[in-house]
């Protein structure tokens, strides 16, 4: 996705393209500057935020998406009615940052409120 005229964010999809193709990627463009990473410190923040959340909470004692949209909007930082583009940009952000650190868990909610706000916005 654009974010300006420098600037790129990948999607889940691309951050896993860039991830099996990393060999080539870096023989490719490793004649240029580093790029750095999104800041560890932004990763646990935001991590942390979420696992705290009550939707989260109430998801890892159920098992089941069961919360309100309001308090998925709080766990991921946007308003309950954000456009579409809004929302799957915050989960992109968090399952990005779930990736890098290797939460399987936290990822997999966040496929599981993707699931569920799809399923909800395709209803009458």
């Amino acid at each position: 996705m654009k974010q300006g005229a420098y600037e790129r964010r990948l999607t889940v999809k691309g951050l896993a393209w860039c991830e099996a193709h990393a060999e080539y990627l870096t023989a490719l463009y490793s004649s240029t500057g580093v790029v750095p990473s999104a800041s560890s410190q932004d990763d646990a923040r935001r991590l942390k935020a979420l696992t705290a959340s009550a939707a989260y909470r109430t998801w890892q004692a159920s098992g089941v998406v069961s919360t309100t949209r309001w308090e998925l909007a709080e766990a991921f930082r946007c308003r309950a009615n954000s456009p579409d583009a809004t929302w799957q940009a915050r989960l992109d952000e968090h399952a990005s940052s779930a990736r890098r650190n290797g939460l399987n868990e936290v990822e997999r909610f966040i496929e599981l409120v993707r699931l569920y706000l799809n399923d909800e916005d395709s209803q009458p």
